[in-house]
């Protein structure tokens, strides 16, 4: 009786020790099943997280956007300048801002500047800029 009872333990655990092969092949392979079914799901749930993630950033990156053309109005091309040197760049006799207009607006907000010396090499978005009450440079 004691020897019955041992063999419905191990067939329902899955131990059956090499008496049924089939039942063995069977079981692995509903497992494996099993495991290949719960990845695709946890894959599924993954992936839609992501996209969620990714309307959210967008979400935040459009109100950032927002903000920051409410807080900066645009210029206009002409309009004159002041450009903050970073201290890094900088040497102790070099002043800390140079003085530019805009010669040129980008299609993406960006602008292209120029100085005495003659045109800048890089963009420059709304933030950078400070707008200068002087008369420096002719048009």
């Amino acid at each position: 009786m004691n020897q019955d009872n041992e063999n419905e333990a191990n067939e329902m655990v899955g131990n059956n020790n090499g008496n049924n092969d089939e039942y063995s092949s069977v079981a692995e392979g509903e497992v494996e099943n099993r495991f290949k079914y719960q990845i695709t799901q946890r894959g599924k749930r993954i992936l839609n997280q992501r996209e969620e993630s990714h309307k959210i950033m967008k979400i935040q990156a459009t109100k950032m956007l927002c903000e920051s053309n409410n807080r900066y109005a645009p210029l206009e091309i002409g309009t004159r300048l002041l450009i903050r040197v970073p201290d890094v760049d900088r040497g102790r006799l070099i002043p800390r801002n140079v003085l530019a207009i805009v010669s040129q607006i980008n299609n993406d907000g960006l602008y292209k500047l120029s100085t005495d010396n003659g045109p800048l090499d890089r963009l420059f978005s709304r933030n950078e800029l400070l707008q200068a009450d002087l008369q420096f440079m002719s048009q």
